[in-house]
Order: C-alpha cells, then structure tokens, then sequence
C-alpha cells in the first residue's frame, strides 16, 4: 500500500496503538509475537496483548487466548479459562467464527469437572467487555474489592491455591496470588490489585 513491506517497522507502529488502546493493534500486536513477525517470537507476549484486546472485546482475540489456555502457549494449560473464553467468543463474530467457537467449547467441556464447567459457564455469563476509553485504567481509578477470603475462595476453585479460607495473609496465598497474576498477564505482584481483583470476583461469588 505505498510502502515496502517491512515487518518489524509494522509491529514498531502496532505497540504505539496498543499503547493507546487500540484493540485492533493489540490483536496483531499479539499475532506478531505468536507467529515472530518482525521480531522474536514470544508466546508470553502474545497471550498478554491477545488478552488486552479480549477484555476489550476483540472476538478474534478472545477465541485465540481460548486456544492459548487449551493449549499452554504463553499460559498454564488451563481447560477452564478455556471454556470461558470459546463461549464468550461464540456471543459475536460471523456465524462459522461462533460455530467454530461453540465447537471448540464442546470440545473443551467434554473433558471439565461438572464444578469446572458451572464456573467457567457463569464467568463467561456474567463477562462484560472493558469500555474502550477504560483500556489504560487496569490499576488507576477506583479499586474492585476483594477481600482475602474471597480471593482465598475464588483462587481455590481455579486450582491455584490450596490452604485455609480464613482471610488471614500467608505465603502460600501470595504465591497462588502471583500464579495466577503471571497467567493473566498482568504485573506479578502477589498483591491483589484493581486488575487481579476484576479477574478474581466472578470465582468468589
């Protein structure tokens, strides 16, 4: 289109979109790094940018992190959190994207607990995409809260801790705290942060 294909200056002007919130940058952004386009490639990356545009609600994004969490590219295998997000990419798109969607998720729930399944079906029930102008505000502005047993309770159900649901702060919850931070791609801090606290909420009801 006017310009020599240049690979590496595409995924340069990528990162400054996503930068800015732009959820279509952030989706090729995350398609450079899973397929080295321009640079290195880098699972981690990748699965960090395609969950910034799914939050914000790129379809294609969000069928793609399902793959990544099916698979363990860049993330823990986790069949849950890939469950979740074939169904809520199976809201919206084309309807063979949706049909592919609702057959990946058939796929997927076939080898899910019951108790796994009920979860992952009311987190993607109750998902609501981040509004785009809210795409910088991840831990700015107005804190979700969370307490310690619930995070205790909801960190339990995701597999990622195992101890006493008492509110009490300990090692152990920290470090599940941390394992689950670096799986969702944000700053693994062992803290429960505005961003931890959003992911955290619909497995500690």
């Amino acid at each position: 289109y006017g310009l020599a294909k240049d690979y590496a200056e595409a995924r340069r002007w990528y990162e400054r979109a996503a930068a800015n919130g732009q959820s279509v940058a952030m989706y090729n952004l995350g398609m450079a790094y899973y397929e080295g386009r321009g640079g290195p490639k880098n699972l981690v990356s990748a699965a960090q940018w395609f969950r910034r545009a799914a939050d914000l609600g790129h379809n294609d994004a969000q069928y793609n992190l399902a793959g990544l969490y099916r698979n363990g590219q860049g993330v823990d295998r986790n069949a849950a959190e890939a469950y979740k997000w074939y169904l809520i990419a199976a809201r919206a798109g084309s309807p063979q994207a949706q049909a592919e969607a609702r057959g990946a998720a058939d796929q997927v729930k076939a080898g899910l607990s019951p108790a796994a399944q009920s979860l992952a079906e009311r987190a993607a029930a109750t998902y609501v995409a981040t509004p785009a102008n809210d795409a910088s505000q991840t831990t700015d502005g107005p804190a979700t809260v969370l307490s310690l047993g619930a995070a205790q309770k909801a960190l339990g159900r995701l597999g990622y801790y195992r101890g006493a649901e008492d509110g009490q702060d300990s090692t152990a919850l920290r470090l599940a705290i941390r394992s689950f931070q670096r799986d969702q791609g944000v700053d693994a801090t062992g803290q429960i942060d505005t961003a931890t606290a959003s992911r955290l909420t619909s497995y500690a009801r």
